[in-house]
């Protein structure tokens, strides 16, 4: 099996074809999936982001989507997603650890998250790569639930 990763942020082109496969993962298997203008502006102009891909035989099976303050060396994960058919194969794992160390190669020293604090597997996982808890915020999601925010300093 070939598998690589690919950086997309904004000195790399956003090809259409990754742009549709990143568009539907989000659509068919993300909670709160972006609308189709929101993935068409994602590196608009004064929008700093940086998605990692994970490629398999020409497939992705997942992604990270970071909002990024290079300033203040501060990245935010605004999205990380692992198509279901996919799960199991520390897939996530790998990403958000391969999306840190690149990031960390160009300044950025905190990352915070925020997940839903039912969001148990999620909430492992990010504990499991060093994430402590900073904050709870009730009636954070459109459903009502609560937001646990994360951080981690590298």
């Amino acid at each position: 099996m070939s598998q690589k990763y690919i950086v997309i942020d904004k000195t790399s082109a956003l090809e259409a074809d990754v742009l549709f496969v990143l568009k539907d993962l989000d659509l068919k298997h993300f909670p709160t999936p972006w609308d189709s203008a929101s993935w068409d502006q994602v590196f608009s102009e004064g929008a700093e982001r940086f998605i990692l891909v994970d490629q398999r035989d020409g497939l992705i099976p997942g992604f990270v989507l970071f909002d990024l303050n290079v300033v203040d060396s501060f990245a935010h994960l605004l999205k990380i997603l692992v198509n279901p058919d996919n799960r199991g194969f520390k897939i996530g794992k790998n990403l958000l650890n391969e999306a840190i160390r690149v990031l960390k190669e160009r300044g950025i020293r905190t990352f915070f998250l925020e997940v839903e604090e039912e969001n148990i597997v999620a909430r492992n996982l990010y504990e499991s790569m060093g994430l402590k808890v900073i904050h709870k915020k009730k009636h954070f999601y459109s459903n009502g639930g609560t937001a646990i925010i994360m951080t981690l300093e590298v």
